[in-house]
């Protein structure tokens, strides 16, 4: 990436936190290092924001101008170890009698079975909850299997998410 779009990136991150925070806060090299690296991991703005959205709601409104991103660092490790885990779990044992062109989908599906899994109480739910409200607008509810196509929304956002970062 070059400088200057990782400027606009930066700048944009810097104006989301002070209008959560209400703060003017300034970041320090090593938070920037943190931006910096988080983006070369491919991890999206959007899923950046939504990190600090959920980070900063812990801080009650009047500790909010000590508010850091050094929680970023040990949630990029934290999707590092996951993609790592995940390539180790999905041996070709598990995959030997799978037919060739079906190995990716059953790849993807290991992938995302052990994502949810090793995700937490509270993400499951904002999951389950982005996906009940997808539902509800772009299905009409009366004549399908919810519990399926419920399923599969769940599925696609952590495609979404976590095996495409984040990128459309």
């Amino acid at each position: 990436m070059d400088d200057g779009k990782n400027k606009n990136l930066f700048e944009e991150i810097f104006r989301y936190i002070r209008k959560l925070s209400g703060y003017n806060l300034t970041l320090s090299p090593k938070e920037i290092n943190i931006l910096e690296e988080a983006i070369k991991k491919g991890i999206s703005v959007d899923a950046i924001k939504k990190l600090i959205k959920e980070e900063i709601k812990k801080y009650p409104p009047e500790k909010r101008k000590k508010f850091t991103l050094l929680f970023l660092e040990e949630k990029i490790k934290n999707i590092k170890r996951t993609k790592q885990k995940t390539s180790k779990s999905i041996s070709s044992s598990k995959l030997k009698n799978v037919p060739k062109e079906l190995k990716k989908i059953a790849e993807e599906n290991i992938t995302i079975n052990h994502i949810w899994k090793n995700l937490t109480e509270e993400e499951k739910k904002e999951i389950i909850k982005t996906a009940i409200e997808k539902m509800k607008k772009g299905f009409i509810l009366t004549n399908i299997d919810k519990e399926k196509v419920l399923r599969s929304i769940i599925r696609n956002i952590i495609k979404e998410r976590y095996i495409n970062g984040g990128n459309k």
